[in-house]
C-alpha cells in the first residue's frame, strides 16, 4: 500500500517497538496506537500526539475498570496532490469497555487538527460522563 505507514518504530522513553504509548490508569494503561496515511510519522509528531492526546487519560480513569482503554489515532493527508486548504486529517477512536467515542477533524495544519480532535474527544467524554451520572447530581440550567 503506497503512502501508508502503520505503527512506525520509534524509541521513546526506554520503549523500543511500534508506536504505542502508555499512560498509567490505576494499575492498567491506556494504549495509544498511531497510524499515518500519506504522511511520515516523525519523532516530533509522535511526541506531540502523545503529549496532547495523552492528557485524556485523566478523564477516563473511572471508565477503565473492566478492561484496558485504547486510543486509536490516525493522522495524514487527505490527498497527495492538494497543497492548499484543509489537507491534513486527524481521527481518534477512544475504545472504552462499553463505549467507543470518536472524533474527526480536518485542518490546514496537522498539529491544529490534532488539537481540535483532542477538544472534540474531551467534549465526547464529558457528554458520556453526564449521561452516566444520576439525574439528582446533574447541574440544573
Amino acid at each position: 500500500m503506497a503512502g501508508f505507514t502503520l505503527l512506525e518504530t520509534i524509541p521513546l522513553t526506554g520503549f523500543t517497538g511500534v508506536c504505542i504509548f502508555g499512560y498509567a490508569l490505576r494499575d492498567r494503561e491506556m494504549q495509544t496506537n498511531v497510524k499515518t496515511t500519506n504522511l511520515d510519522l516523525t519523532p516530533s509528531l509522535s511526541v506531540y500526539i502523545e503529549k496532547k492526546l495523552g492528557t485524556l487519560a485523566r478523564y477516563i480513569k473511572k471508565f477503565d475498570e473492566e478492561g484496558v482503554a485504547e486510543l486509536w489515532v490516525e493522522v495524514g493527508r487527505t490527498s497527495r496532490h492538494h497543497h492548499k486548504g484543509e489537507v491534513f486529517r486527524a481521527e481518534a477512536n477512544l475504545r472504552l469497555p462499553k463505549k467507543i467515542l470518536r472524533a474527526v477533524e480536518e485542518n490546514t495544519d496537522v498539529h491544529a487538527a490534532i488539537d481540535l480532535v483532542r477538544d472534540k474527544l474531551h467534549m465526547e467524554i464529558e457528554k458520556y460522563k453526564a449521561r452516566l451520572s444520576p439525574r439528582s447530581k446533574r447541574v440544573k440550567e
